[in-house]
Parts: C-alpha cells; sequence; structure tokens
C-alpha cells in the first residue's frame, strides 16, 4: 500500500508551528497528536473545533494518525450540528473553548504533560488512500454536499498550491 509522509521537506526538529509559548517543531506536533489520542473515546469521526490554530493541527493530527476522519461543516449552526451528528453517529466533538456541542459528545483540549517530542523517531506515513476529510459545501443551492478527502488527495492538492504559491522554489 501506498503511504505519504505526514510533513516533507522538513525534518523532526523544523519548526511546523509558533504558539504563544514559542516554536513547535514537528516532533512537537506528532508527540501532541499521540498524546492527544489517548484522550479520545473510540470514534470514527472528529469535529474539531479548536479555536487555536496550533490545536486545531494536532487535532486534526491525531485523527489522521488513528483513523478518525475529520468532519469540517461549513458552519457551526444547531441544524447543522444536528445533520453532522445524525450522518455520523459516532462523531465526537473536540474543542478548546466553551462550545455547544448540542448532545454530541464533547473532549476540551486538555494538557499534554505526557506528550514526549525525545520518543518520535520518524515522521509517520499515511495510507494515501486513507478518508482523512469530509468537507461540506455551504449548501447555498440545496443541503450542504460532502466531499471525502484522502490522505493522498489533500497532499495533492497541498503540493498544487506550493507551487502556485512559489513555496517550492525557494526556502522559506
Amino acid at each position: 500500500m501506498k503511504a505519504l509522509p505526514l510533513a516533507t521537506g522538513v525534518g523532526l526538529d523544523h519548526a511546523i508551528a509558533w504558539t504563544v509559548d514559542g516554536p513547535r517543531r514537528v516532533r512537537d506536533l506528532i508527540a501532541d497528536a499521540r498524546a492527544l489520542d489517548g484522550h479520545l473515546p473510540p470514534c470514527g469521526y472528529l469535529l474539531n473545533v479548536c479555536q487555536d490554530r496550533y490545536r486545531f493541527a494536532v487535532g486534526f493530527t491525531a485523527g489522521l494518525l488513528a483513523g478518525k476522519v475529520s468532519l469540517q461543516p461549513s458552519s457551526q449552526s444547531e441544524e447543522t450540528l444536528r445533520r453532522v451528528m445524525a450522518e455520523h453517529p459516532d462523531v465526537v466533538c473536540l474543542t478548546d473553548a466553551d462550545f455547544d456541542s448540542l448532545d454530541m459528545p464533547q473532549v476540551r483540549f486538555p494538557a499534554l504533560p505526557e506528550a514526549d517530542p525525545k520518543a518520535v523517531e520518524d515522521i509517520p506515513l499515511i495510507p494515501v488512500d486513507r478518508l482523512a476529510a469530509v468537507l461540506f459545501t455551504s449548501g447555498s443551492t440545496g443541503l450542504p454536499q460532502p466531499h471525502r478527502k484522502t490522505w493522498g488527495k489533500l497532499v495533492q492538492n497541498g503540493r498544487v498550491e506550493a507551487m502556485r504559491l512559489g513555496l517550492t522554489e525557494r526556502p522559506h
């Protein structure tokens, strides 16, 4: 089975994000994602509504590594959340702030003291055919339509965008 790395063109000690505490390296992201997965209940889908971008990335990565599909609706209205729950009964909501997830099980982003970046030895490979996310249209022409994205498709789209932005031609 073909697989692609979680991150390309960088090593484990490259900064991948900036937080109020300073830079976060690739190895920090992986360690945090693995630790977060230990706080998530068994589920097939994750509705990640974290406001902090790094925490959102950790949640997405935790789901990706554990085979939990990220649901990304175009709104967080009550109607949308009810539809998400009806179509994906084993969804869990991950949040880092107060959020009314209705009857959906919710996990508040925890402190992750057990995260051990030193234990991360390599960048994980993800099967290209793994369903990574379901993105939803706005529904302006009717009901929101789901678009299933595999890891391979997300990587392909990211590479095309990086080329269009000139990010592959110069160091950044």
